[in-house]
């Protein structure tokens, strides 16, 4: 096995995957050895080991909104709600946080609370929302209505049908 000698911390000449896995590797005895001034001998894998590719940060899977699983009365008051707001039901349920799409999840959020839906049935109904984000739009609906005419407009329109 070949070996690279290295002085003063520096690594050159050699591929840069290479050296930054002899970093990860040595790297602690690197910087002792460039402290102290002493060249270290370090072993240089084989040419024809094949390269590793490095493993992209885990990420934890998206909760994807199952349509079946919302009862119907929700599904059509997301559609008709997405509808009078000029958006498509699919941004309303979507993770985007635009200012209308956020008054718009208020807007059904707070007609099915008066109807006396729980918490995590909403958030499940918009898109498999969290209870916590449900409780905040309907705590915050005063604030969108002032905002957002279309919204309050939406509301009038709709609580009257859901009674």
């Amino acid at each position: 096995m070949a070996s690279l000698q290295i002085g003063r911390g520096e690594l050159s000449g050699i591929p840069e995957y290479t050296a930054h896995c002899i970093m990860m590797t040595h790297g602690s005895r690197l910087l002792l050895a460039a402290q102290r001034g002493e060249p270290e001998e370090i072993p240089l894998p084989p040419a024809n080991v094949p390269v590793i590719r490095r493993l992209r940060p885990y990420r934890a899977p998206v909760k994807v909104h199952q349509a079946h699983r919302v009862p119907t009365y929700a599904r059509r008051l997301l559609k008709l709600v997405a509808e009078d707001m000029g958006l498509s039901a699919d941004e309303v349920i979507g993770r985007l946080r635009f200012g209308e799409l956020v008054a718009a999840r208020a807007v059904i959020a707070r007609i099915l609370r008066e109807r006396g839906w729980s918490y995590p049935r909403i958030g499940a109904a918009l898109g498999g929302r969290d209870h916590s984000t449900v409780i905040n739009l309907c705590a915050k609906w005063d604030i969108y209505a002032e905002r957002d005419p279309l919204a309050a407009k939406a509301y009038e329109t709709h609580k009257a049908r859901a009674a």
